[in-house]
């Protein structure tokens, strides 16, 4: 079977006319038997498009949910109401089942399978929005002539120095390289500038790597960054006009993503909505990008009684954006702020640079005009592993200008997803587990915890209140790695105590999470609690038990504290001094 004879699904639903011989592939969305007659909705990922297959049982049965099937046969009329049109099949080919079925219902839990998460249809619309915005952006830089350049992936400086680097050596010989040190790329700038001596206009889509230590929704370790190199320019306005081309071709041509858009609810719910909306949703009605100085950026949020130390934090460029009620430019940083490659002003005191402010991502941009005279780099940045950069200051390259845009953030910025692990395929950060078998997820180990609510409020917590407030000290504590490793697996198990007794249940490798938080929590809800760990168990029933029996002790001295010899006889013969076997799955019900 060739390729070219494979017919796409959407555009076999566009044809009312029978066609004798189709052949298609894909993945079964849904299956219902009838009779003799399996009846299978096909996707094949091009889109959210599905087919009717009707499958005969002599060719076909028991195909499943998940499956990757191709099947061919007669695209013909359909003898059901719902469809047009379905597929006859003549044959069916099964190529691998699916085994396992996918429930999830969270952001967090789609986080957690990465090697599977494309099997959630909102993920995989979010995955084909990420394809049309790169092949956009290249087509927006070739467009305007610019020539691209794969930059390497083995460097010998920082290109910053700002050492969040990751060295690189072989396995089995650590001078590979020599005895200098080798890095990962923080970026492709450095290279690009190189290319400029000629071809006046160049840009990369390369991956960068930086040593973040941040677990927060806002960092990876892994990304993809935008770059472009323009010779012939000592103009910062000219580079920010485009940007600003560029952020508005994107959008224009997001505008077809309707029905993936409208997919993305599991990830865009945690959206503030008090703020400026996504990018996709508000440039059309902007005129031009303000832009303003850094200073007048300081004085915009001083009168609003923000402190400015050493640049700006994230929320204060998200305030600035909300108060301009666009995303904006601000240029014109203090000098000590930026790196050796940027020039200076004439009294040498703002650097001659950019950062472009968005919606949700807060800096998305960079860029500036570089540097010409090397001496003045070197006062800065003296190291041996950039004497090639400085000499090209003396081989005929021009004056140029560059920017930096990461496509992870602008992937955030234009659709409104508010974690920047959520847009990309196999996110990576620090002490990350690669993948978890979904599959193999039955058989992990598992942690009971028995907790005591000490406070005199005897008020029920509700379930979801108690785990909502566990993981949100989780989250406190260790970020939304916690967080997001946490939450598929923590659970409050029912236990129906006199005695304020609370069950909660995590995977074994999460539980360390839960037994810290546990001390932390102060409040459930409109409840202000006092937890005390009493147990933790690898079996629920241990705790059963150990619970029955805490709270016989209990009753018992509380009764012999109060001499009550009676109430001591019927409980000795009501209770004994271990659970009964009826009540050994749940006790108090």
């Amino acid at each position: 079977m060739a390729l070219k004879h494979v017919h796409f699904v959407g555009k076999l639903l566009q044809s009312a006319a029978e066609i004798e011989s189709v052949i298609i592939n894909g993945w079964v969305k849904k299956e219902h038997r009838k009779g003799r007659w399996s009846f299978l909705h096909v996707s094949d990922g091009e889109n959210h498009d599905t087919i009717q297959v009707v499958l005969p049982k002599d060719v076909g049965h028991n195909v499943g949910v998940g499956s990757a099937i191709t099947i061919s046969g007669k695209w013909t009329k359909s003898g059901g109401k719902q469809q047009a049109m379905e597929l006859l099949a003549r044959d069916c080919r099964v190529w691998c089942k699916d085994e396992g079925k996918i429930n999830i219902t969270s952001v967090d839990q789609i986080r957690k399978f990465p090697h599977l998460r494309t099997k959630h249809e909102a993920f995989a619309s979010l995955m084909r929005m990420r394809s049309k915005v790169t092949s956009d952006s290249h087509r927006f830089f070739a467009d305007r002539g610019y020539v691209h350049i794969d930059t390497p992936l083995i460097s010998s400086n920082d290109c910053e120095g700002a050492g969040e680097t990751f060295i690189i050596k072989a396995s089995n010989d650590d001078d590979f390289f020599g005895t200098e040190d080798k890095y990962l790329p923080v970026s492709g700038q450095l290279h690009l500038e190189a290319m400029t001596s000629a071809f006046p206009k160049v840009y990369t889509l390369n991956p960068t790597f930086r040593a973040e230590k941040s677990l927060s929704r806002q960092h990876l370790a892994e990304f993809r960054m935008l770059e472009a190199e323009i010779g012939f320019l000592d103009n910062v306005e000219i580079l920010c006009d485009e940007v600003e081309d560029f952020v508005r071709h994107v959008v224009a041509e997001s505008n077809s993503l309707v029905e993936d858009k409208s997919r993305l609810g599991i990830f865009t719910e945690e959206l503030d909505t008090e703020s400026i909306g996504p990018l996709a949703d508000v440039v059309s009605s902007i005129n031009r990008f303000p832009r303003l100085t850094y200073s007048e950026a300081c004085k915009m949020l001083e009168d609003r009684g923000e402190k400015i130390v050493d640049g700006f934090s994230k929320a204060q460029e998200l305030q600035l954006v909300d108060l301009c009620k666009s995303p904006l430019f601000i240029l014109n940083f203090p000098s000590e702020q930026k790196p050796f490659y940027m020039k200076r002003s004439s009294d040498e005191k703002n650097a001659l640079c950019f950062d472009f402010i968005a919606p949700i991502v807060g800096e998305l941009a960079g860029g500036s005009i570089r540097e010409t005279d090397a001496e003045k780099m070197r006062s800065k940045m003296d190291s041996p592993s950039l004497s090639w950069y400085y000499e090209l200051r003396k081989r005929g390259t021009p004056q140029t200008g560059g920017f930096g845009i990461g496509f992870e953030r602008l992937i955030q910025t234009l659709f409104g997803i508010p974690s920047i692990k959520d847009v990309i395929p196999f996110p990576r950060m620090k002490k990350m587990k690669f993948y978890i078998s979904q599959i193999s997820m039955v058989k992990l180990k598992r942690r009971y915890f028995l907790v005591e609510d000490l406070s005199e409020d005897g008020r029920i917590i509700k379930n979801s209140v108690a785990v909502h407030a566990i993981m949100e000290k989780i989250k406190e504590l260790f970020g939304d790695y916690g967080a997001a490793a946490a939450v598929s697996q923590l659970s409050r198990r029912p236990i129906k105590a006199p005695t304020g007794m609370m069950i909660f249940r995590s995977s074994a490798e999460c539980a360390h999470f839960v037994e810290k938080a546990l001390p932390f929590v102060t409040k459930m809800g409109d409840k202000f609690v006092q937890l005390r760990l009493l147990r933790k168990s690898s079996t629920i029933r241990g705790l059963y038990l150990f619970a029955w029996e805490e709270h016989n002790r209990r009753v018992y001295s509380m009764a012999a504290d109060q001499e009550k010899e009676d109430c001591l006889q019927t409980m000795a013969v009501t209770t004994g001094k271990r659970v009964p076997k009826s009540r050994n799955k749940r006790i108090w019900d």
